[in-house]
């Protein structure tokens, strides 16, 4: 599981996008890290195999100019190389990053189709290495791994820039090609006043103040002053997000791999009863019960559940945050992961609140 943001407004993008990225980095990421503005037609990316830490201290993503922008931290598992890490730029015009996985669309997509009509264009992948290819994932004719983001990023830039689609189109277009369980990002250097995405499943919540506008994974990312007040992005739908306007359109061609429940409540069980043991527990842990239960071959909003589940309860004083660090994707690194355990409030607090 992944962490995205997306912010425009007046101000430089690239410090409220590290801060929000950092604000929900120990849910489950902070091993992969990157940020991309957009400023004067061009875009600026920056990338590290590591935590926003890392990226702050090995590259200028602090100084990256323009007043829009996306940021991504990823789990890891891919080869510990920064060229894995989103967003996925497409050299100065496009950037592109997504969360999620295939998850009901597995084997889908046609990827040697796909990687032909790109590499008959004649385009390079920089996230290629020599890395054995993971069945159901993209694989180049001499065997060598690519991200599927990347390859997903360049047909993004086919379809908008050689098709001439709008990019909201041309995401559209994208997922109908290679759908996953996914929310992406993009933001293109042609269409400078917004960001594109795509929310299929995977959380992705949205909040303004003023002519600001806020896209991330989960409400803890938001300044508090207006976490709050943060809304969903309904499920299976696209949208454009300007400093001032979120214009929303549904996908109704790809509900019916939409499981029409949230599955809130039985996510909402499962996790009162783990926190009720007085242990404390990990994103991926309460993921991994809650997914017992799933149904099977079609979708469901697992992650939204739990990440609103755990914003309500710690807006509410009723868990708590442990901060713990784990050993990274490059040898000797660390990275963040969050803990939650219940709070045992004294029994005469709770008698005087009666």
């Amino acid at each position: 599981m992944c962490n995205m943001a997306a912010f425009v407004g007046e101000t430089p993008a690239a410090p409220v996008l590290l801060r929000m990225l950092e604000r929900q980095e120990g849910l489950w990421s902070g091993h992969f890290s990157g940020i991309s503005t957009l400023h004067d037609g061009k875009i600026y990316t920056a990338r590290v195999c590591g935590d926003v830490a890392r990226l702050r201290r090995e590259t200028d993503a602090e100084k990256l100019p323009g007043t829009i922008g996306i940021v991504h931290s990823r789990t890891p598992g891919a080869p510990p190389l920064a060229t894995w890490s989103h967003p996925f730029p497409v050299g100065e015009k496009l950037a592109f990053c997504s969360n999620g996985s295939p998850g009901c669309f597995a084997g889908m997509p046609d990827f040697p189709k796909l990687l032909q009509e790109l590499t008959e264009r004649g385009v390079r992948f920089l996230s290629e290495c020599d890395k054995q290819a993971e069945e159901n994932r993209p694989a180049l004719a001499n065997g060598h791994a690519i991200h599927v983001s990347e390859m997903q990023a360049q047909l993004l830039a086919d379809a908008h820039f050689r098709e001439g689609l709008p990019l909201i189109a041309a995401l559209r277009r994208i997922f109908g090609k290679a759908p996953s369980e996914i929310a992406s990002l993009a933001i293109a250097a042609d269409e400078p006043d917004h960001v594109a995405a795509v929310r299929f499943n995977q959380p992705l919540m949205w909040c303004r103040r003023g002519n600001e506008s806020f896209l991330a994974t989960s409400s803890l990312a938001f300044p508090d002053d207006i976490a709050g007040s943060a809304a969903a992005i309904p499920a299976c739908t696209t949208l454009t997000m300007t400093g001032t306007q979120l214009v929303i359109e549904p996908m109704p061609e790809h509900a019916e791999y939409l499981l029409p429940d949230t599955g809130f409540f039985r996510a909402t069980e499962i996790m009162d009863g783990m926190l009720s043991s007085g242990m404390a527990f990990s994103v991926s842990e309460f993921n991994t019960e809650i997914l017992k239960s799933a149904r099977k071959g079609r979708a469901e909003q697992r992650a939204l559940a739990i990440y609103t589940y755990l914003y309500e309860k710690l807006h509410d004083g009723l868990i708590e945050r442990i901060d713990t660090r784990v050993p990274a994707s490059l040898p000797g690194a660390e990275a963040p992961l969050w803990r939650f355990r219940q709070v045992r409030k004294p029994f005469s607090s709770w008698t005087s609140a009666q």
